[in-house]
């Protein structure tokens, strides 16, 4: 799960929010959770890919974000692609029509 997640434009949640409005307003301790970084969804190479972009914005927005633990994932994958395709009719002419047998990229459609 990513570390803030926007439901909409111009509102956020944080984890860390959540956890002030119980101090705040129940007057009771920090309550803890649980933070669950099994994936079940996603390989290894899509996890580390995604890991290396919330550095990022770990780095840059620190304050937005909560820092939570990596995704881990049950399988390593194949390595994931990165398509450079400088307009959309060039990316549906790559993802059209494809077939797992001939196609030289593996995505979820397969």
């Amino acid at each position: 799960m990513l570390a803030g997640e926007s439901i909409s434009v111009g509102f956020g949640f944080r984890f860390v929010d959540v956890k002030q409005i119980f101090v705040e307003n129940f007057q009771c301790e920090m309550p803890a959770l649980l933070q669950l970084t099994h994936n079940y969804r996603s390989h290894a190479g899509v996890l580390r890919s995604a890991a290396a972009v919330l550095e990022l914005l770990y780095f840059f927005f620190s304050e937005s974000l909560d820092r939570l633990p990596p995704d881990q994932a049950l399988f390593d994958g194949p390595k994931p692609v990165i398509m450079d395709a400088s307009d959309v009719s060039q990316l549906a002419l790559i993802m059209k029509g494809s077939k797992k047998e001939t196609s030289r990229i593996e995505s979820g459609a397969h």
